[in-house]
């Protein structure tokens, strides 16, 4: 699949995924350490695809990479994707459901595989060229590729003392809202012991659980400036840990 050049379509060609294989000479547990105090350091394991408008036509909406350190000490997967094939959650299941298979708990020759029905699709979302509304909306592929690297990241822990204190001054809460399942993915190396996402387009908060499960990791992208606010904020101070 590969964009259009037009930019609101999709060709798809049969062409499949991207899929990366890279090594570095840093052992994972250095990797590890310098990660907890700086979460951005996870970006380096990103691809880097250069999807300006120029080359939409030629460039891969979903890249895979496997990252393997030094001395076999640990790998780094990553998924990127565009917005436009994969939303935050199918990404996520993706992931999840990808492990499964890798460590045979999913035959895809006989299991069922559940999945959407796009029969009436083409009604409920007609072409651009079709609607005179869409047709005064302009693209946002012009505007979509920009430089975000004003945006960091940081990672704040919410441990279970802190959570029974936030539900004594908050009330009643959902279960669990944080319950993601690629914190149980598992491709036969274990499960993940370091989660980043790489998104630094808007502020933005992503919640997981701990390791342990008892507490919720919180990764917070904001602009630089913001971040510091925010760190600095009592409530956040109160209520949260770095690691």
């Amino acid at each position: 699949m590969r964009f259009a050049s037009d930019g609101q379509s999709i060709n798809c060609h049969d062409e499949g995924v991207l899929y990366i294989k890279a090594k570095v000479d840093s052992q994972f547990c250095d990797f590890l350490n310098d990660a907890q105090k700086d979460i951005d350091l996870a970006l380096n394991f990103c691809p880097k695809i250069d999807r300006s408008v120029s080359n939409l036509s030629i460039t891969p909406l979903v890249v895979v990479q496997v990252t393997e350190f030094a001395c076999g000490t640990g790998l780094a997967l990553s998924l990127s994707t565009e917005h436009a094939v994969i939303d935050g959650f199918t990404a996520l299941k993706f992931i999840y459901e990808w492990s499964k298979v890798s460590r045979m708990e999913i035959n895809i020759h006989s299991d069922t595989i559940n999945c959407f029905t796009f029969d009436d699709f083409g009604a409920i979302f007609p072409p651009i060229s079709d609607n005179h509304l869409l047709k005064r909306v302009k693209s946002p592929r012009d505007d979509h590729y920009h430089d975000f690297a004003e945006m960091v990241a940081r990672r704040f822990v919410i441990n279970q003392s802190a959570i029974l204190k936030l539900r004594e001054n908050v009330g009643v809460v959902y279960f669990r809202p944080s319950r993601v399942p690629i914190n149980e993915a598992d491709f036969g190396w274990g499960k993940p012991c370091l989660l980043s996402f790489g998104l630094r387009r808007s502020d933005m908060f992503w919640l997981y659980d701990t390791p342990c499960g008892t507490g919720i990791i919180v990764q917070a992208d904001l602009k630089e400036d913001y971040m510091d606010m925010f760190g600095c904020d009592k409530d956040v101070l109160s209520y949260t840990c770095d690691e």
